[in-house]
């Protein structure tokens, strides 16, 4: 599947009325942030700044405050969003911030995942 037409599926499904209920319901919310998440890291590795700055917005909107998780996995992106293309400063301490939450209440998939892509991304800039 190509990002271009991922990235209009994700359109749809962030805007289409149609598909509103997936929001609505945690389970569906979570498999759907997680492939917005894992789609905005690649567009981001891809220097597709403006889809992966769009995605992650909008899906921002469409998840509840007490939605831990779904939180959690866009305000990484968020943070490796800022980190490439606005403030590395910035980014990196969001990245770390959300490292250090999942850390504090023993998340430890969440948190080695997120800390195994942070040494990816570290390495990529070598």
């Amino acid at each position: 599947m190509t990002l271009e037409l991922l990235f209009k599926l994700i359109k749809k499904l962030i805007h289409d009325e149609e598909y509103q209920y997936i929001w609505t319901n945690a389970e569906f919310r979570l498999l759907i942030v997680r492939v917005v998440f894992r789609t905005s890291l690649r567009y981001i590795e891809v220097n597709m700044k403006n889809n992966s700055q769009s995605i992650i917005e909008q899906s921002r909107v469409l998840i509840p405050e007490d939605d831990f998780t779904c939180a959690i996995l866009i305000r990484f992106a968020e943070g490796y969003w800022f980190y490439e293309y606005g403030n590395e400063i910035l980014g990196n301490k969001i990245m770390k911030q959300v490292i250090k939450i999942l850390e504090d209440i023993d998340a430890v998939h969440y948190r080695n995942f997120f800390i195994r892509y942070l040494r990816k991304i570290r390495k990529l800039e070598n």
